[in-house]
């Protein structure tokens, strides 16, 4: 009888305790999760296709992603710097986004030379994608071969436990 009342008032406490609230500086202090870059390209992709400018594009996915650097190129773009040194300002600290790499090789041919974007976009997510799929896909072939051993370790003895042992034993007492 004693056990089963400290279990209850183990049970119910929760419910009576303070409740604990986050500070604003514990969620900003969480790192948000990394953007896909198959999506960023389809975002510029999207604008693009609805008749922004590069730049404008840019300016809207610095502000998309909370990359205030990314709104830098933008402005750096629209002053004239070359292609480049605009991008410069996103990837010259070893924290630029995985997506940067990805978007600026796409718009570049259409920045320079005045090819169309939503193609480049489109191969370039496309790209994106395929080998990241292939990444997933290698990930769990490794998966399968490294679960092959504790599988067989676990489920061999039971298999002899319960399937090959009744039979002997049912086998004997016939005898």
């Amino acid at each position: 009888m004693f056990y089963l009342a400290i279990w209850i008032f183990l049970g119910a406490l929760p419910w009576f305790l303070p409740q604990r609230s986050c500070s604003e500086s514990t969620i900003n202090s969480k790192r948000e999760p990394p953007i896909d870059p198959a999506i960023i390209l389809d975002l510029a992709n999207a604008g693009l296709a609805a008749g922004s400018s590069i730049p404008r594009v840019l300016s809207a996915l610095a502000t998309a992603c909370r990359e205030p650097r990314l709104s830098q190129v933008s402005s750096a773009l629209i002053f004239g710097v070359n292609w480049k040194a605009a991008w410069s300002l996103l990837t010259q600290s070893n924290q630029s986004p995985e997506w940067a790499r990805y978007l600026s090789q796409a718009l570049e041919p259409a920045w320079k030379d005045g090819v169309a974007p939503e193609a480049l976009l489109k191969g370039a997510g496309i790209r994106v994608r395929a080998s990241k799929d292939q990444r997933a896909r290698q990930a769990a072939q490794k998966l399968a071969v490294r679960l092959v051993v504790p599988l067989g370790i676990c489920q061999l003895p039971a298999f002899i436990f319960l399937g090959i042992v009744p039979i002997i034993l049912a086998g004997l007492e016939e005898l």
